[in-house]
């Protein structure tokens, strides 16, 4: 009798051991499952870093072009600017000038006056 209790204590454990074997497995897949989960996140994760990272270059790119445009209109600008500096000064010599030439004429006009006066 102690034989049979033996074997049915070892068949008890074996049943045990099987069930253990069991939920062991079932952990394994729900695991394998969590990982393809993961590795299906981390892909479309990538996917959308990819994509984000393409925006950015595109937008560096428009950056560089609008910096280009920015130095050309401030090239543009500083050529304006001087034209516009010279342009003042030609006018104020052309006014200074004309002045001048007022100015002699008023005198020859007095001068020219007085002569007849005299």
């Amino acid at each position: 009798m102690a034989q049979a209790h033996v074997v049915s204590q070892l068949v008890a454990d074996v049943q045990t051991v099987k069930g253990d074997i069991s939920a062991v497995k079932s952990n394994v897949a729900a695991l394998q499952n969590d990982v393809t989960a993961v590795k299906n996140s981390v892909s479309q994760i990538s996917d959308k870093v990819d994509t984000v990272v393409s925006q950015v270059n595109n937008l560096n790119a428009q950056i560089a072009t609008l910096n280009q445009k920015v130095d050309q209109l401030m090239q543009q600008l500083n050529v304006a600017v001087a034209e516009a500096n010279n342009a003042k000064t030609t006018a104020f010599v052309g006014t200074a000038v004309a002045l001048i030439f007022a100015i002699l004429a008023a005198v020859l006009a007095l001068r020219k006056g007085k002569t007849k006066t005299q």
